[in-house]
């Protein structure tokens, strides 16, 4: 980054986030946290999440006067950020809806799914530059080996027919480090998400083709649909899928909450299904054997003024690799945030390349994470990353 986009940027920063909000999001009712809470400004423009712990460090413009803290499932809270307290907890409501099934479609399910799917991509708000605190964990054995973050940018843009979402990334600032050891790796190198393709596989919902690849795969599933509000009390729809008792193989159960006037997807989320577990089985291929032994995938997107785009995308998985001298489980762990938004495409600079957001390295010329709100750090990972700054793995490559 030369000296005058430095300027700007640092200029634009100061700008942008005027101040910041901190606190912990818990369930008014059982008192814990609210795991991946939204926390944004009225217009949607500026956005962060809960980590874990319901912990959340929101910047927002100067002039903000209400913040919108939400989850799915809960009454909307609105903050008056004049008279919030630093680190505050907030309670959040849990909303009492109906659990029975809503009006069943006479059509089928994949073609209602795949309705509201191509409804979605078509109206995602492009071409955009998202701006977006992005970062990753790799586990190998149960300890941290690898972990970066960074401030990025993704330059979307409709396919022609407006049925594809397609993504360019810029890299503005990162961190990178890697504990080397003694592991042999066997199979894998490493692991993880494709970090060009994180915002394109949430966008186009490709977790359907995931695990929905044909129609034949449909009819492994039992469909029920149920009513949920967004927290205002407008209702939703979740189409909540779970594996047919009768079919003996690993699947995986979720759900896809949209809103029934508009046809726009809101959440996503997959898991393993705790019934089909002992299904699970290995794989093999050359070097040695394999299991996918867990995959989560969480989306939020939000509509807000007639401008729907996504806010968060989550993607963690185990993989098991063994075979002539090695034995290893890999853990992978990726959240992307969208923090704002640009209209104007000429504030997008560069494009990366690399598969891996390790491969950026670290080079920053402030300490971003600690506002242009990232996700904030679970005391475990603080102890990582203070760990590989005190041995030096996180120095800085900037020489400016």
């Amino acid at each position: 980054m030369n000296k005058l986009l430095l300027l700007a940027f640092i200029l634009f920063s100061a700008l942008s986030f005027g101040q910041t909000l901190t606190g912990t999001a818990l369930d008014n009712t059982t008192r814990k946290p609210l795991d991946r809470a939204t926390i944004t400004t009225a217009d949607g423009k500026r956005t962060t999440v809960t980590n874990s712990q319901g912990k959340f460090a929101f910047s927002y413009p100067q002039g903000t006067k209400k913040v919108i803290i939400k989850h799915l499932g809960y009454t909307i809270l609105t903050v008056d950020v004049n008279s919030a307290s630093p680190n505050a907890t907030y309670y959040l409501e849990p909303e009492s809806y109906s659990l029975d099934e809503v009006v069943v479609p006479s059509i089928p399910i994949y073609e209602v799914i795949e309705r509201i799917r191509a409804n979605s991509v078509k109206h995602l708000q492009a071409p955009l530059v998202l701006n977006t605190y992005y970062r990753e964990f790799i586990n190998i054995n149960d300890t941290c080996r690898k972990f970066s973050d960074a401030l990025l940018d993704y330059k979307t843009a409709h396919n022609k027919k407006a049925t594809k979402l397609n993504s360019k990334i810029a890299i503005k600032q990162s961190r990178a480090a890697e504990i080397h050891t003694n592991v042999k790796r066997g199979l894998l190198y490493s692991t993880g998400i494709d970090t060009r393709g994180m915002i394109k596989h949430a966008c186009n919902f490709y977790f359907i083709d995931d695990y929905f690849p044909n129609r034949k795969e449909y009819g492994k599933y039992k469909f029920t649909f149920e009513e949920r509000t967004d927290g205002n009390g407008k209702p939703l729809t979740a189409i909540v899928f779970r594996p047919r008792e009768e079919v003996h193989e690993y699947l995986y159960e979720g759900e896809i909450v949209y809103n029934p006037e508009t046809e726009l997807i809101l959440n996503t989320e997959v898991h393993p299904a705790q019934t089909h577990t002992q299904y699970l089985r290995s794989r093999f291929k050359i070097g040695g054997h394999y299991t996918i032994s867990d995959m989560n995938e969480k989306t939020i997107f939000t509509e807000i003024n007639g401008t729907y785009m996504p806010a968060y995308s989550y993607i963690y998985g185990i993989v098991h690799t063994w075979g002539w001298g090695f034995d290893n489980t890999y853990k992978f762990t990726s959240d992307v945030i969208v923090t704002g938004s640009a209209e104007d495409l000429t504030t997008f600079y560069g494009t990366y390349t690399h598969r891996q957001l390790y491969d950026a390295g670290t080079n920053y010329t402030e300490k971003f994470w600690l506002n242009n709100n990232a996700m904030v750090l679970t005391a475990e990972e603080e102890a990582i990353i203070e760990s590989l700054e005190k041995n030096n793995i996180l120095e800085n490559n900037n020489k400016q």
